[in-house]
């Protein structure tokens, strides 16, 4: 989230849906993972998904158009 005040806030988020080269979490139900989920998402995907020059999403950690996992992602930035 970036967050911009002078007279007023702004507040602008951009989500990427990001699909990692191993299973990093233990359950498809976001609820049911914990912090150790999290920190191996980090780990073991987030850290490699960007270019460091360009800091663009690499093309093999994007998520495939016409998964079910990129139709869900695309709901969820629907209701923010």
């Amino acid at each position: 989230m970036v967050m911009f005040c002078f007279s007023r806030c702004l507040v602008s988020q951009v989500g990427y849906c990001i699909k990692c080269p191993t299973d990093v979490f233990s359950h498809e139900d976001a609820q049911r993972n914990n912090r150790k989920d999290h920190q191996k998402f980090y780990d073991d995907c987030l850290v490699d998904a960007f270019d460091a020059t360009t800091l663009q999403l690499k093309s093999n950690y994007e998520c495939d158009i016409d998964s079910r996992d990129y139709r869900l992602f695309q709901a969820l930035l629907a209701g923010w």
